[in-house]
């Protein structure tokens, strides 16, 4: 008669628990992480506040998402000047760690540029659409009147 294992050991906080308080590890003999989850998630958590642990996640990332490497990232940005390709923003205080987001073409993939979180989410709300920005540019130059009527406001459709 075979005994199935309940719980597990995690060596770094020394008890023994239930095993669905382990994430799953493919590579792990029992198919289970080394560490209980909170364990996992405070060292995870000290991981990536080191400057080693910052910088491997942000080069993974940019691997993962958009096939280019930190330093291609930096060259884009020197090549805009190191702003917003939009509205010439030199920092973006609206992101997490600071980076500016990568704009790319959603059906493409291709990269137009680093944009600031708000220019991003400018394009992002107008479904990167020309003829929506368009006529939003008119609407603020329309809304310049000091008195609008039928006859002074015009919008294209």
């Amino acid at each position: 008669l075979m005994r199935v294992a309940t719980l597990k050991y995690c060596p770094k906080c020394k008890t023994e628990k239930p095993l669905e308080l382990f994430n799953k590890h493919a590579k792990e003999r029992d198919g289970l992480q080394r560490l209980c989850r909170d364990c996992q998630k405070e060292s995870n958590r000290k991981y990536l506040s080191t400057e080693k642990g910052a910088t491997t996640t942000r080069q993974a990332h940019l691997r993962r998402k958009y096939s280019i490497d930190l330093q291609t990232y930096e060259e884009l940005l020197l090549s805009q000047g190191n702003k917003c390709k939009i509205c010439g923003v030199d920092s973006n205080p609206d992101s997490r760690a600071g980076y500016f987001v990568i704009d790319h073409n959603h059906t493409t993939g291709d990269i137009r540029g680093l944009l600031c979180t708000k220019c991003n989410a400018l394009l992002g709300l107008a479904q990167d659409s020309e003829d929506i920005l368009e006529r939003a540019k008119q609407y603020l130059q329309n809304s310049r009147v000091k008195h609008p009527t039928a006859e002074n406001i015009t919008l294209q459709k």
